[in-house]
């Protein structure tokens, strides 16, 4: 289903018609969808492969003489709340592919597709279940592309995490405290179910967590999405002044 738009402007008192350069497709979508495969063969935590799968989606929409904009804003998307999509390319002013970028099934990122108005809206998937059924729970008519990449097993380095542990004081100080108590066993026990578990926050991480928080993210979705201990969760919403 694909959607004109169109611009007028005057010249000679006469109306211009300009219509958006609506790419393929499919000519999009395996374009897309090789590229991002390469970085995902790259072993990365979720937050840090969300972003080059977002950098390298916007830097290829030159390929198809489209410009592009990241963490594109959706005006009270959420009632007062602001939506923010991850990569649209646009046609001068006009949004005409849209990419949302998820490494877990999210209600929001494909209700933000539907709504917005552009040609052509994607949604790049990198969890291990299936996309393609959960995007059509939400869009049974089709109106979102699903790609799904297989992404690489998150990097992990139980030494690095220990040792850019938050302070002690903190949600994950405390915890930290709490394994070095019971040992070895403990810590791995947390680790076997939050993999993220005492690693040191990255200004990427802060960011991806602000923007879902502000978009009503609950503690659970983000604990999951972040890997780590719903007490880091709150303790880092609490430093970032968020909570």
């Amino acid at each position: 289903m694909l959607y004109v738009q169109q611009l007028s402007c005057e010249s000679l008192g006469n109306p211009i018609v300009i219509e958006p350069k609506v790419p393929d497709q499919q000519l999009v979508a395996t374009a897309i969808a090789e590229a991002c495969a390469q970085v995902a063969k790259q072993e990365y935590v979720a937050t840090t492969l969300h972003s080059l799968l977002q950098r390298t989606v916007a830097q290829m929409s030159g390929r198809f003489a489209l410009s592009a904009v990241t963490e594109y804003v959706l005006p009270k998307f959420r009632g007062e709340r602001d939506g923010h999509l991850d990569v649209v390319w646009m046609y001068g002013s006009i949004p005409v592919v849209a990419f949302e970028i998820d490494s877990s099934h999210r209600t929001k990122s494909l209700k933000k597709l539907l709504a917005i108005n552009a040609n052509l809206r994607f949604w790049i998937y990198f969890g291990a279940s299936d996309g393609e059924s959960f995007a059509r729970s939400i869009d049974p008519v089709g109106i979102i592309h699903v790609i799904h990449l297989s992404a690489s097993p998150h990097k992990q380095d139980g030494q690095t995490e220990i040792a850019n542990c938050e302070p002690n004081g903190t949600a994950d100080g405390l915890a930290k405290n709490q394994e070095a108590s019971h040992g070895a066993k403990g810590f791995a026990k947390i680790r076997e179910r939050y993999r993220n578990a005492y690693v040191k926050w990255t200004p990427e991480d802060d960011h991806w967590l602000q923007r879902q928080y502000d978009e009503g993210v609950g503690v659970g979705e983000l604990a999951r999405y972040f890997q780590r201990q719903p007490s880091a969760i709150h303790s880092r919403l609490r430093k970032l002044g968020l909570h």
